[in-house]
């Protein structure tokens, strides 16, 4: 998976970092069947000195879709892990819908169109 990071008026310190690249390993195992840079990452964080809070958004883009969810809080790290657990609850319902074997629904065919 591409993943890809930027942030304004502020520094990603290294457990930051850690906690990024570990919630996108945990995305990634959830999407095994897609292949190399098909499902790409993109995240954004911007620090607010005025107002003295974080805000930004993660998208991954999927077939068929992109999903985003916003990041907002006074602390960067509880702020990302608040996002990639949105996200992550996201994925679930697309594999839901996209993905026959992971299907919650009886008798989920698959469409093919």
């Amino acid at each position: 998976m591409v993943y890809q990071v930027s942030h304004e008026h502020c520094n990603i310190s290294q457990r930051s970092w850690r906690i990024i690249k570990r919630e996108v390993e945990k995305i990634g195992h959830h999407l095994p069947g897609l292949t190399g840079d098909l499902p790409r990452l993109s995240l954004f964080i911007k620090w607010h000195s005025r107002r003295g809070y974080y805000d930004g958004f993660v998208d991954l883009r999927l077939p068929k879709k992109l999903l985003r969810v916003d990041i907002f809080g006074t602390a960067i790290e509880h702020s990302l892990i608040e996002a990639f657990k949105s996200l992550l609850r996201e994925l679930t319902k697309y594999e839901a819908l996209h993905f026959k074997g992971n299907s919650r629904y009886p008798k989920h065919e698959l469409n093919s169109n």
